[in-house]
């Protein structure tokens, strides 16, 4: 075997010109079958599979206020619908991180995706707010573990020379996402659709979700031809599947024969009693990830980790809100200004729409006005357009600042901008501070999780980001369902309650230590 050592070594090339005497580990495995047309391949057909999970925890927002009047809701209806996604992602949350580890990402993954294509299914054939509400519920329980199965899966394909990149990646899909999701929205919701055969009634935000039941269709027959990962075989002791899959890697990447593929043996992640612990893997796993992660609750980390619930659960609280609630406001803007012949419209008017059953009965049989709204979807767009050029601001800026005033200052910004939000008295200013409300507090939330990244070690961080966005989902019901009973205190409220929140996110996190100078453990 040359000198070199396995790690350092990058190319397939590289590889080729090694004799690999000793069994190889997943870095050395993966990194010798390359990237290219496999990987190509894999990440474009994750497009469907991760916006399958952004239109089920955001698409409700569009439905809502097309759906409000057939289904007869009530504003407190209104904001339980558009939590209800988010509530079974919570309610599920500490469920599928064993799930994943028992059963497998790809098996889980493919089932899931069945079932949230049901789901899916079954919302856009609902004809009443308890049958949405409930299938909205399910397809949130599972949106929320194929999240984390899709992110599992995706990583798990990649060496370490690879992994931030397609973390990227697959955060450009999600983003994506947020400005396909209103230019189908608007092609569809204008649209007169009434249809009624027996107890299915169909309306346009009915044939909207149905549409979406594509994309997690599309899933299943993604995932039913992919394999499970290669570490994953390894860390269940079969090493021949595992190799099976390194070598059609290797071949699909670099079109030559899987013989050649350079290394000819893998390190046997289960040593002693293979046979017995594999019979017994998934009783095992289970007592092991409980002993692994109780350090979390321990003297030693649980102070940070309720620090880090409460920062990242806060900001994520109001960055759902924002989502949900203004595509929301925005259809009320425009029903305003329908209602006075064009007339623009401060926020507070708007607002006053959406609580005042009086005026609400004046539209026409409570028939929102959904024809010629391309502004309404246009404002959604510009909204999510602005976080993602947020994201390439703050590239160029973070390393001068550090992550800690860059936290600050965005924080700071987040809840002027959201106090501020009161006095609008535009369409275009609300669109402006909305936009920069958003785009802000998505800056301070990846700010959080980076330094949550790094002041846990490896064997808790992933629980540690786990609890974070279970609390973050969890106070997301709470939000959505407030909302409405906010609205109806007044105008002011709403924008001072969330404002106030992003500010005391912001205060707490000044007890986390800098992570500028601190290496990942």
């Amino acid at each position: 075997m040359s000198d070199k050592k396995l790690s350092d070594v990058n190319t397939i090339k590289e590889y080729e010109k090694m004799i690999l005497a000793g069994p190889a580990d997943f870095q050395t495995a993966i990194a010798a079958s390359g990237f290219g047309k496999f990987n190509i391949v894999l990440l474009l057909l994750f497009i469907p599979l991760g916006w399958t999970l952004h239109f089920e925890a955001l698409l409700i927002s569009f439905v809502v206020p097309a759906a409000s009047c057939d289904l007869n809701m009530t504003p407190y209806q209104k904001g339980v619908l558009n939590s209800m996604s988010f509530f079974g992602m919570a309610a599920t949350g500490l469920v599928w991180g064993f799930l994943l580890d028992t059963l497998g990402r790809r098996k889980v993954m493919l089932y899931g995706y069945i079932i949230e294509s049901l789901a899916v299914i079954g919302a856009g054939l609902s004809s009443n707010f308890y049958l949405l509400s409930a299938f909205k519920f399910l397809g949130g329980a599972i949106a929320g573990g194929a999240y984390v199965g899709l992110s599992t899966y995706l990583h798990e394909f990649h060496g370490t020379k690879y992994r931030s990149k397609v973390q990227m990646i697959l955060a450009s899909v999600y983003a994506s996402g947020s400005i396909v999701m209103p230019l189908l929205a608007s092609a569809i919701l204008p649209l007169k659709i009434q249809f009624k055969w027996y107890f299915i009634e169909l309306h346009s935000w009915n044939v909207l979700i149905l549409v979406t039941a594509s994309l997690p269709i599309m899933s299943v027959l993604a995932i039913a031809f992919l394999p499970e990962t290669p570490i994953y075989l390894m860390s269940s002791g079969d090493n021949d599947g595992a190799m099976d899959i390194f070598r059609t890697i290797y071949y699909i990447n670099t079109g030559k024969r899987k013989e050649s593929y350079p290394i000819q043996q893998l390190i046997e992640e289960i040593q002693e009693n293979k046979e017995q612990i594999l019979k017994e893997s998934r009783w095992q796993r289970l007592k092991s990830s409980i002993q692994q992660v109780a350090p979390l609750y321990g003297s030693k980390h649980r102070n940070k980790l309720i620090l880090a619930c409460a920062i990242q659960g806060l900001i994520q609280l109001v960055i759902n809100v924002i989502y949900v609630i203004m595509p929301q406001i925005f259809q009320a803007t425009h029903e305003y200004q329908h209602l006075h012949n064009g007339t623009d419209s401060t926020l507070c008017n708007v607002l006053d729409l959406l609580r005042s059953p009086n005026v609400t009965e004046e539209i026409v049989e409570c028939s929102p006005n959904l024809d010629s709204s391309f502004t309404v979807y246009l404002s959604a767009m510009i909204m999510v357009s602005v976080s993602v050029a947020g994201y390439a601001f703050a590239g160029t800026v973070i390393n001068f600042t550090g992550r800690k005033k860059f936290l600050y200052v965005m924080g700071f910004a987040s809840a002027i901008v959201g106090n501020c939000m009161y006095f609008s008295n535009s369409e275009t200013t609300t669109l402006i501070l909305s936009s920069l409300y958003l785009a802000t507090a998505n800056l301070c939330f990846d700010t959080v999780v980076t330094d949550i990244v790094v002041i846990f070690p490896t064997s808790l961080r992933a629980m540690a980001l786990s609890m974070s966005n279970l609390t973050g989902r969890a106070l997301t019901v709470v939000g959505s369902t407030l909302f409405p009973f906010l609205v109806e205190l007044g105008c002011a409220p709403p924008f001072v309650t969330y404002g106030c929140l992003i500010l005391a996110a912001i205060l707490l996190s000044i007890l986390v230590p800098s992570t500028d100078n601190m290496d990942i453990k």
